[in-house]
Formats: structure tokens, C-alpha cells, sequence
């Protein structure tokens, strides 16, 4: 097969000044890319756009996007996702694959689970508004769902969840 092939780089060049600068690099193997925080990316078979955080993806629900660079999906596929955003207010919120937000109340549940603040990525008031409100969550190979109503979490059924309270599966954080 020659689907994952390609590589890229992508370059600025000053040529008044004799200088040419590589900006980002891009390969189908998972560590082989570098990009810039920042850099806007989008498969040549997918309608989504993707901003780089610490070479990490993550979906852009909204927004202005005509300057996304296109690559190979074996690129996109191998960059693992950024689901950490900080706000203009300081709050910390994790993203689903979805594009639901939870906001993560304390340093110490964001200790707990195992990440790093060098991926969280600072937006805009406007692009937080494009990530949806998420209330529902799920501990890992466990069917039980949790509903977070402040700092208190209530367990729910499946049923009560999506049938009685119209919430949706793709806001579930898990």
C-alpha cells in the first residue's frame, strides 16, 4: 500500500533576505510531525478541521478555517487528540471527541488524571462558545452514568439518561 507514503513540510521563504524557514513538518508515523501551536490541519477526505496544541489535534466546531493546510488522513490519524482548553477566565474544560466541554473544577482532579498543563490550550471567549455544555460522564469499561450537578455526581441509568432527560451519547465524557 501506498496510503501513508507522504510526508510534508511547510515552509516560509523571505527571499529579499535570503531566508527560508521551516514552519511544520508532517508524517504519517505517530511522533514524526512538528507543528506550531496553533496550526490549522485538515484531512483531504474529512470536512474537519483540526488546531495543533503541543502536536496534538483538536476539533474546531466553528470558526474561521480557510487556512487549514491539507494532508494525507494517515497524517491526521496518527496525531493524537488535545482535549484541554483554558478560557479567557482562567477555567479549564476537557473535550470529548464530540466537541462537549466539562469543566475541570480543581487543580487536583485535573492531578488525578495524569495530564499535563503544557496541553492545555488557550482560547477565545468566541471559541469556547463553540464547545457545548456537557453534564453527563462515565468511568471507563463501566456502564454507569453519572450526572454532575456542581461538585456532586448522581448516578443515572441508561434509560433515565438518554430517554426521560434527552441527553445525547456523544456528550458523554468519559
Amino acid at each position: 500500500s501506498d496510503n501513508n507514503n507522504r510526508s510534508f513540510a511547510f515552509f516560509s521563504m523571505d527571499p529579499a533576505n535570503k531566508k527560508l524557514e521551516v514552519v511544520a513538518s508532517a508524517a504519517p508515523f505517530q511522533g514524526a510531525s512538528s507543528f506550531p501551536n496553533g496550526f490549522l490541519i485538515q484531512s483531504e477526505a474529512d470536512t474537519r478541521v483540526y488546531k495543533i496544541q503541543n502536536n496534538k489535534k483538536r476539533w474546531l466546531r466553528s470558526g474561521d478555517t480557510a487556512d487549514a493546510h491539507i494532508l494525507p488522513q494517515s497524517i491526521i490519524d496518527v496525531l493524537p487528540m488535545n482535549n484541554l482548553i483554558r478560557g479567557e477566565d482562567g477555567k479549564v474544560y476537557a473535550l470529548n471527541d464530540f466537541g462537549y466541554k466539562r469543566h475541570i473544577r480543581s487543580a487536583a482532579v485535573f492531578t488525578s488524571y495524569n495530564i499535563t498543563w503544557d496541553d492545555v490550550a488557550d482560547v477565545s471567549a468566541s471559541e469556547l462558545t463553540w464547545y457545548k455544555d456537557s453534564r453527563l460522564v462515565r468511568v471507563d469499561n463501566d456502564t454507569a452514568y453519572y450526572y454532575v450537578e456542581g461538585d456532586a455526581l448522581q448516578q443515572i441509568s441508561y434509560l433515565d439518561a438518554f430517554y426521560t432527560r434527552g441527553f445525547l451519547k456523544d456528550e458523554v465524557q468519559t
